[in-house]
């Protein structure tokens, strides 16, 4: 069962296909974590035929210590494209603190997600560095959603934070 029978990436395509796109993002840190972010801006396959609808991600969360070297951080997200509107939650945990000088300077996280359409998301990683990670996820439907893939979504993923551009410590009044 396909719930948005007008996608254009399952559309005559192979759904095992590999499609490279550019999403951007903000995120606010504090005594919380705001940020927002827009997903399918630059898509490198058939732009006319084959190019998602851009989708907006906004999400909240907040860090808690549970003993020194653990501490989970719960979250919420929202996301929109087009007709489809959905809300996610779940936790992350992080451990193996390092000596490196960092508000947060764990070196690992593992985490679970579960979205309201009927997704199951698992992941993992690891930071190298205070402003570079690596991670893997895995999605998994359960519900209505199920048959779509048997074999799940898997997602390796890396980051890089870019120092701010204007403030390095930037106020709010």
């Amino acid at each position: 069962m396909i719930l948005q029978s007008n996608d254009p990436i399952l559309a005559n395509k192979n759904t095992n296909d590999i499609a490279p796109e550019f999403d951007l993002g903000i995120e606010y840190k504090g005594p919380f974590k705001l940020g927002a972010s827009v997903k399918h801006l630059g898509f490198f396959g058939n732009w006319e035929t084959d190019r998602p609808a851009i989708s907006v991600w906004t999400y909240i969360s907040s860090r808690f210590n549970i003993v020194d070297d653990v501490s989970i951080e719960p979250c919420l997200s929202y996301i929109a494209r087009d007709n489809i509107h959905y809300g996610e939650g779940g936790a992350i945990f992080y451990f193996l603190k390092t000596k490196r000088p960092y508000k947060y300077n764990d070196k690992f996280w593992v985490g679970a997600m579960y979205a309201t359409h009927g997704q199951f998301t698992t992941l993992a990683g690891m930071h190298f560095t205070p402003k570079m990670r690596l991670g893997y996820s895995f999605t998994y439907g359960v519900g209505n959603i199920a048959s779509l893939s048997k074999a799940g979504t898997h997602e390796l993923f890396f980051s890089w934070q870019f120092d701010p551009l204007f403030y390095k410590d930037a106020k709010c009044w």
